[in-house]
């Protein structure tokens, strides 16, 4: 609860301070000494609670050797299908083990589990390192999970003309706590075909054949989670890790929460009627999407719906969007209807924005998100963009934190290398990022009104580095912004940075970042750092700045520009 606090003390001190009410201060030379600058911790998510697995029954279960007339209760004598495990009686402290590199056809349905938070139902594999393979015949879902108290390991799941790979559901009201899912790989989920896809643009793939529209469903792919418990009333998820899983050829989502109890009003779907978030909202909390790997996902890589105080930490996206189409719009990893989220440690690179599909971002931070914290992310050649801020007429989006992240050769063709803002954002700090483009997406910041509902507000841009390794005319489009800040940012091969005097305090010299032609992977980041010794002078001080950059230095009392304290 600790970490958790951290994050609103920071978005409370930072949002007091507000770039745009110290602008004078700033300015005037009289920047709060380094001592008396309260800064924000590192953010470290919960782990899921250690387990005492002696005590278990256990059950085995071989495709090849077993038989379903078994007792399944030794590695002799095992079970041999899913069906006999998800018809067989569940107990408490039971563990179900497939046969490493075994193959299993069918589905599997886990409800009744009789699982504790001491003694969770675990699903795991012996005999072996290599996944036991789960392969669907094209039906709903692979794995059905309808209880909580889950530990579910160390799967291969298949479904290529199926809808899922696991479907997470609650039908009870109240709170499904306790689940796992972790060291899994989603392969060839509601992806159709044998097509060559690997360094192919979409532009050039039959998307339909590969997935129909039919099918280029949010709520199909590899890992879907949803509260579905209408009649029963409100149900959510509490201390759910989906952690260090695979995903490849996966359509349309990565991993998706449906929270039809979290959502505000207008904020999709919703069986709740919303008063505010005290009053009728019952978020999925302290959820910890972790580690994952996704590649080649046909629309969003991960989406984070109807959530408080949850994680989207350390994972790699890249290709989302790939199989996107006219009316659809994907985006690599992001949170919608959500608060006191913290999104960090990503590498998103390669959304697709093609074939008539719309947005196109490595990140998002969506309608209805309340104190989100985006930071020490790594977001490259994206073609939508960097990253996307968006919200409706009706809902409250505030609170927003976009520091110490890495923005590198994103789409800024038409929308923003850096951001594309989107109708009625409010209060939003983005600060001590480092933005690299080039003449051929020269759009910085992009705004508008996609839905003709309001203008944005109050956004401010400080301690930022935007540059270009060619020089060109940048483009800070903030015409549907009102009080937009620009505040002490550096500005390099970007002709117009001024335009409308938009940034008074304005740093003008190279920054000394060299760019390798090779940028894939999280560590790759690092080769963004500065040399030029001004940049770490010339940083604004101020509450709510990282204690350390995006290295892992300590930044503390150091007044630096960008990403990076040294």
């Amino acid at each position: 609860m600790r970490k958790m606090n951290c994050i609103l003390i920071s978005i409370l001190l930072l949002l007091s301070s507000g770039g745009c009410d110290n602008k004078d201060e700033e300015t005037s030379g009289k920047r709060p000494r380094p001592e008396n600058v309260v800064y924000s911790e590192v953010i470290t998510p919960p782990s899921i609670t250690s387990i005492d697995e002696s005590g278990y029954k256990t059950y085995y279960v071989d495709s090849k050797t077993g038989s379903d007339a078994n007792n399944g209760l030794t590695p002799e004598s095992p079970f041999q299908t899913l069906d006999k495990v998800s018809a067989m009686s569940k107990e408490p402290a039971t563990k179900v083990l497939f046969k490493s590199g075994a193959v299993f056809k069918g589905s599997l349905t886990l409800k009744d589990l009789k699982g504790t938070p001491a003694k969770p139902f675990i699903v795991d594999i012996y005999g072996g390192s290599e996944r036991a393979r789960f392969e669907g015949g094209g039906g709903e879902q692979v794995v059905l999970i309808q209880d909580g108290n889950i530990r579910f390991r160390n799967i291969f799941i298949t479904n290529k003309t199926g809808k899922r790979g696991m479907y997470i559901r609650a039908i009870e009201a109240g709170a499904i706590k306790n689940i796992e899912v972790t060291g899994c790989r989603f392969e060839e989920i509601n992806w159709a075909g044998d097509a060559d896809f690997v360094g192919v643009s979409p532009t050039s793939l039959d998307v339909r054949a590969i997935c129909s529209d039919g099918n280029y469903n949010k709520a199909f792919g590899g890992v879907v989670i949803e509260t579905v418990a209408k009649e029963a009333g409100p149900g959510w998820y509490e201390d759910m890790f989906i952690t260090n899983n695979e995903f490849y050829q996966v359509s349309r989502t990565g991993i998706m929460f449906i929270n039809r109890w979290g959502s505000r009003t207008g904020a999709g779907e919703g069986y709740n009627e919303y008063i505010d978030d005290e009053h009728n909202w019952y978020p999925n909390t302290n959820v910890v999407v972790q580690g994952n790997r996704l590649h080649y996902i046909g629309g969003d890589g991960i989406v984070l719906g109807g959530a408080d105080n949850s994680f989207l930490d350390h994972n790699v996206c890249y290709y989302a969007n790939f199989l996107g189409r006219t009316g659809q719009a994907s985006v690599g990893i992001w949170p919608y209807s959500s608060r006191n989220t913290v999104v960090q440690y990503n590498e998103s690179a390669y959304t697709q924005w093609c074939n008539g599909s719309s947005d196109g971002e490595g990140l998002d931070v969506d309608i209805a998100c309340k104190n989100t914290i985006v930071q020490y992310n790594y977001v490259h050649h994206n073609v939508g963009g960097g990253i996307l801020l968006c919200n409706n007429e009706t809902e409250n989006h505030e609170g927003t934190i976009v520091r110490n992240n890495i923005f590198l050769f994103n789409g800024g063709a038409q929308k923003g290398a850096l951001a594309s803002i989107s109708t009625n954002v409010g209060r939003t700090e983005i600060y001590n990022n480092i933005v690299i483009t080039d003449n051929k997406n020269k759009r910085v910041l992009f705004s508008d009104d996609w839905g003709k509902k309001g203008k944005s507000h109050d956004i401010t841009f400080r301690n930022n580095i935007f540059m270009s390794t060619t020089p060109t005319i940048g483009i800070f489009d903030d015409s549907y912004i009102d009080n937009c800040v620009f505040l002490n940012n550096l500005y390099y091969n970007l002709g117009n940075f001024q335009a409308n005097g938009m940034d008074a305090a304005a740093l003008l010299y190279n920054p000394g970042i060299t760019v390798p032609s090779d940028m894939d992977g999280y560590d790759k980041g690092a080769f963004c750092r500065p040399t030029e010794a001004k940049v770490f002078l010339d940083g604004l001080l101020f509450d709510g700045m990282l204690n350390t950059d995006f290295a892992g230095n300590s930044a503390i009392g150091i007044g630096y520009m960008g990403a990076f304290a040294e």
